[in-house]
């Protein structure tokens, strides 16, 4: 019998979003940089054991999201560090990424079991069993290969080279920007950012394409980050305030994209459940329904995007960003 799915509990290493890190606008760009980088490795260390010993699926998701903070932040805080190892780091941390996602999909899915059945008529409810039996078996086999991953000689040398790195002094190969104050690079990214968001929203607004809506969020993300990166060197109030305007957009691009993803895999996997005649067929039925209520959803969160956009980006809201800015 396929053990059950643990449930989802607050991780006791979750980390506040906007950590206290002891930035000030005077401090070097490149040493301010180190100090958020230096934070975000001691998260994903501090979450390893907790992923292998499959404790809570919460580990997963703080080391995951600490590996794609310390992403942006290099592709963000740009000229505070050598070029080519820039580049190299960059590369590292989008294999660790990819190292769980397959387990980290799995284990969203998962989550949302009692939602599905309860979406299903009363008659199809036990008909859907067999999916979640095998999406179970998948997510044990994605978990054995993240555990072999963090276990591997190649993660650990990678992680130990990024710790060097990040404790070595500055050459003289470091761009002269390392040198400016942080305040400077801080206001010219988010500015540059939430310009950008801008300008990809209206254009969303105009084309609700997929790849378009993909590419709004993932600015959306960035900018998230950059704030939460820099919130120190800004007035809280201010900096709360964009934070809880971009969440709201955030979650409307973030569900769809989910739900868009969760059709998708349901699509993928009616092929190759390992079930039987009579009951292959209830299962394929059942999984049809809740594709077509996945897409239906996603369609309702789609036709709320114009307005959460408008409020975003209205002339109030720009005001109290220019403010923030200065």
């Amino acid at each position: 019998m396929i053990p059950p799915t643990k449930p989802a509990q607050k991780s006791p290493l979750t980390y506040p979003m906007i950590p206290d890190i002891h930035l000030r606008p005077g401090m070097a760009a490149n040493a301010a940089a180190r100090l958020i980088l230096r934070h975000l490795l001691e998260i994903m260390r501090a979450n390893e054991e907790g992923i292998k010993a499959d404790a809570d699926i919460e580990h997963l998701h703080e080391y995951r999201v600490a590996v794609r903070r310390t992403r942006s932040a290099l592709g963000q805080i740009r000229n505070v560090f050598p070029p080519e190892e820039t580049e190299y780091f960059k590369g590292e941390f989008q294999k660790l990424g990819h190292l769980t996602n397959d387990l980290r999909n799995l284990d969203v899915f998962l989550t949302t079991e009692a939602n599905y059945r309860a979406k299903l008529p009363d008659n199809m409810r036990e008909d859907i069993t067999p999916l979640f039996d095998h999406l179970r078996c998948r997510r044990s086999k994605a978990l054995a290969m993240v555990v072999a991953d963090l276990d591997s000689r190649s993660y650990g040398r990678t992680l130990d080279e990024w710790d060097r790195f990040l404790h070595r002094p500055i050459g003289e190969n470091y761009p002269r920007s390392a040198h400016k104050p942080i305040i400077k690079l801080a206001r010219r990214r988010i500015n540059r950012q939430y310009q950008a968001i801008l300008t990809d929203g209206a254009h969303a607004l105009q084309n609700l394409e997929d790849e378009i809506l993909h590419t709004l969020r993932i600015e959306c993300k960035k900018l998230r980050y950059l704030l939460e990166f820099f919130a120190e060197l800004f007035p809280p109030k201010e900096t709360a305030s964009l934070l809880k305007q971009l969440k709201r957009l955030q979650d409307n691009l973030g569900t769809a994209s989910d739900l868009g993803n969760q059709r998708d895999y349901l699509l993928s996997i009616a092929d190759v459940l390992d079930v039987d005649g009579l009951q292959t067929r209830r299962t394929l039925v059942a999984t049809g329904v809740l594709i077509e209520m996945i897409a239906r959803e996603q369609q309702s969160i789609r036709s709320d995007f114009a307005e959460t956009f408008r409020n975003f980006s209205s002339p109030t809201h720009r005001k109290q960003f220019r403010k923030m800015m200065k």
